[in-house]
């Protein structure tokens, strides 16, 4: 019977997707088994349907023959994540911190291999900053990029450290791989980065980052930012707590306005 016919098609794309789902969130490669113990599927048609996604791009299997998120899942999260209105979930919290403090706020988000601009309230004083919304950020120099980068996933920190020699923006900008990460691991032990006048002459910023249930790597920051005769390092530092916590606070924001969202549930057969 036709209906008959639709409905298996559709289980069939149920079971897919659910396979795709297990393996994106998975924290490390899963075996075939336990991908059909986890779903209470018969080992062979757990093969056939993670075959298909394979040959799709969304599903990949490594050396060991174990199966991880494929390029063309990763490539869907990338169109997600452009789609989605960051700025409208950050700006309250955003505009929060700027009143607090009285400094420009800034929130930047990872797209690929960039970081990008993608909310900006200037703060009451004469700074102007020079990078502006929708306007990519240096990951060796602004703070928000630092925060991102020593956040990331270790295939894409490593990717940007190769680029070596980085430009030079300043004359305190770090333009050698070793400066870099060290202030990327002091940047993970600390929880938040701080760019002293190496992204723009006389001005300080802290950023930390930004993550996500649905990320679980950094997928942004937020920071503050001030000329140096108002903030000098010691005072960005003594600000990183209300910092963190803005970046805290977006993170579960940005959570709940994807709760919405259809969740997996266990597929039988």
């Amino acid at each position: 019977m036709p209906g008959s016919a639709q409905d298996e098609v559709g289980t069939a794309v149920d079971k897919a997707l659910s396979i795709m789902e297990l393996v994106a969130r998975a924290p490390a490669p899963l075996t075939l088994a336990a991908i059909a113990a986890h779903w209470g599927m018969p080992k062979p048609t757990a093969h056939r349907l993670v075959q298909i996604l394979v040959r799709r791009g969304y599903v990949r299997q490594d050396l060991d023959r174990l199966y991880l998120a494929g390029p063309r899942t990763l490539e869907l999260g990338r169109f997600a994540r452009a789609r989605f209105d960051y700025a409208r979930v950050a700006r309250p919290l955003m505009t929060e911190l700027q009143l607090e403090t009285g400094k420009t706020v800034q929130f930047g988000t990872s797209d690929d291999f960039e970081v990008r601009c993608v909310e900006q309230i200037e703060g009451g004083g004469a700074l102007r900053m020079a990078s502006q919304v929708g306007q990519v950020l240096d990951q060796h120099t602004t703070a928000i990029g630092k925060a991102v980068l020593a956040f990331s996933e270790p295939t894409r920190r490593e990717e940007f450290l190769a680029r070596e020699p980085y430009t030079r923006k300043t004359t305190k900008s770090i333009v050698t791989r070793r400066a870099l990460v060290r202030r990327l691991d002091l940047a993970s032990e600390q929880g938040y980065a701080i760019d002293e006048e190496e992204d723009q002459p006389h001005v300080i910023s802290i950023a930390a980052p930004v993550f996500s249930d649905q990320v679980r790597f950094a997928l942004g920051a937020v920071s503050l930012a001030a000329p140096d005769f108002e903030m000098v390092r010691a005072d960005a530092e003594a600000l990183a707590p209300q910092v963190m916590g803005v970046a805290a606070r977006i993170s579960i924001a940005l959570d709940t306005a994807v709760s919405d969202l259809p969740k997996p549930h266990r597929v039988y057969v």
